[in-house]
């Protein structure tokens, strides 16, 4: 899967900066939404390639301008996020966030950028990561070097503050393996100078509940959802009684549990469960297929919500 921070080489031409921007940080689909905004059509067929050309010509001839380009920007999904709750005194004018659609920048904050849908404010935090690309093994030395610009964008709204951003893999070595950007070391960090500069006053939530109560019974309890929602177990971390679990959605090492295979004991108790009170239950239950698979997912997400709470 292609990385989605930006990458720039010391010896990159600036004229493309734009186009390596829609490229690397934008979604093909957020690519289309700004065409669209255009008022442009675009075909089913035409690759990310096609899009980043199109939307960088029509940001030429003013079909549609860069705070466009920022606003969806901001607004995409992206794969972590961290929030805390609380109030903000201020909004300040930091730097424009539009001179990052065409250049590098500086590291630190932008912003902000309004979200003209529901009135919030976000800004963009930049770090430059330095990844050595070639080096001279006689002379040991970095002949040429590039940075990533790790892009954290901070929604700030009534009542709470949402981190969100991309991890990536980089090379401190040429010659050695790429490792994850330790992302989680500067989180905190950035919560602090963004709390500094907003005058706020926020508070981690209660993930405990958040998690297992009030989402788990919205969107997994709740079979209204089931078709604008998609809900996976990736991960669960949870002790209870002294006993702690520690499972995820692959191995990783010999202390976890598979998180595939606590699905399946869930998935093989509810069948069992099903069965045995249909077989002694003194009137016979009679339910269709799709009424009985219901029932099924019901009791599967019970166990495993008991399995991680109790």
């Amino acid at each position: 899967m292609a990385k989605k921070v930006l990458f720039w080489e010391s010896s990159a031409d600036s004229s493309e900066f734009l186009k390596l921007f829609l490229s690397n940080e934008m979604t093909s689909s957020t690519l289309v939404s700004l065409i669209n905004l255009s008022g442009n059509s675009i075909g089913r067929s035409e690759r990310k390639e096609a899009l980043v050309s199109r939307v960088a010509g029509l940001l030429g001839t003013g079909e549609i301008v860069p705070s466009q380009i920022l606003q969806e920007y901001v607004r995409m999904p992206r794969m972590w996020l961290a929030i805390k709750l609380g109030k903000h005194a201020k909004e300040p004018r930091l730097r424009d966030p539009n001179l990052l659609l065409r250049n590098f920048g500086d590291a630190g904050w932008y912003g902000p950028v309004k979200n003209n849908l529901d009135g919030s404010s976000y800004y963009i935090y930049t770090k430059r990561v330095s990844e050595p690309i070639e080096y001279d093994k006689d002379t040991n030395r970095i002949t040429k070097s590039g940075d990533y610009r790790w892009s954290v964008i901070a929604k700030i709204s009534e009542g709470y503050v949402a981190l969100h951003w991309y991890g990536f893999g980089y090379k401190e070595d040429p010659g050695k393996k790429a490792n994850q950007f330790p992302f989680w070391k500067y989180i905190p960090s950035i919560f602090e100078e963004l709390e500094h500069l907003t005058g706020a006053t926020w508070q981690e939530p209660d993930l405990y509940n958040l998690m297992l109560d009030k989402l788990w019974n919205k969107y997994l309890d709740d079979i209204t959802y089931a078709d604008t929602h998609d809900w996976s177990h990736l991960r669960i971390k949870a002790e209870s009684s002294g006993v702690a679990l520690n499972a995820r959605s692959s191995m990783n090492g010999p202390s976890e549990i598979s998180l595939k295979g606590l699905l399946a004991l869930a998935d093989a108790l509810a069948r069992s469960a099903l069965t045995s009170l249909s077989e002694h239950s003194e009137t016979a239950i009679e339910v269709d297929l799709d009424e009985k698979e219901i029932t099924r997912e019901i009791l599967k997400n019970a166990l495993l919500k008991a399995l991680i709470k109790d």
